[in-house]
């Protein structure tokens, strides 16, 4: 079962073709897939690493990516990511998550993530114009983004919303069927103090 059309081959395309080489740039290892999703596109790409780790909520996903996708250097966890322990690695992907939850999951999720070690995380961010917003019920518009910039590989690009970890590249990968150009990962250094994670 495909998630969306954002787990599609062909929104997916020019991410499967960059995550290889962006991983490699940042001398990553293991990477902790959170949340895993589908596993539509992923399971297409040889990402050079020795371990990937893909973590989600649904047992039954989990369940079946464990006995479809798993063998030498790749697992499937079954994990909350606002509340369980997360495995170490050294960068996360955090690809559609985010801008579905409430503020308060978003900074949750994010100290959870600091809790890994992990050097960087690699998430979704929007590049055209667009408004944050607090949201009562979990839907697009609670993540803090980038200011729109040209989606530039490895682009230094600075973040408006205070507190935020800063992003430090930029992989660029398609344009939405909304037309809002998307991007995923914008590189955080996870290691640099943010009064909001450190509460």
């Amino acid at each position: 079962m495909i998630y969306g059309p954002g787990s599609g081959l062909q929104q997916t395309a020019r991410l499967r073709a960059g995550l290889p080489l962006f991983l490699a740039q940042l001398g990553v290892r293991t990477l902790l897939d959170a949340p895993c999703g589908d596993f539509h596109w992923m399971r297409t790409v040889d990402l050079g690493i020795e371990d990937y780790i893909g973590v989600g909520i649904l047992d039954e996903v989990i369940a079946a990516h464990q006995w479809r996708h798993a063998g030498r250097g790749r697992l499937f966890l079954r994990l909350d990511l606002i509340q369980d322990e997360l495995p170490r690695a050294d960068a996360i992907l955090c690809r559609d998550l985010l801008p579905h939850l409430t503020y308060a999951e978003v900074w949750a999720v994010l100290r959870n993530f600091r809790s890994t070690v992990a050097e960087c995380l690699m998430t979704t961010t929007f590049t055209g114009p667009r408004t944050n917003h607090e949201t009562a019920t979990r839907g697009i518009g609670a993540i803090p983004t980038c200011r729109p910039h040209r989606s530039t590989f490895l682009r230094r690009c600075s973040c408006p919303t205070r507190n935020a970890p800063r992003p430090v590249a930029h992989l660029p990968t398609s344009v939405s069927p909304c037309g809002i150009s998307t991007s995923c990962p914008c590189t955080s250094r996870l290691s640099e103090p943010t009064p909001l994670l450190d509460r």
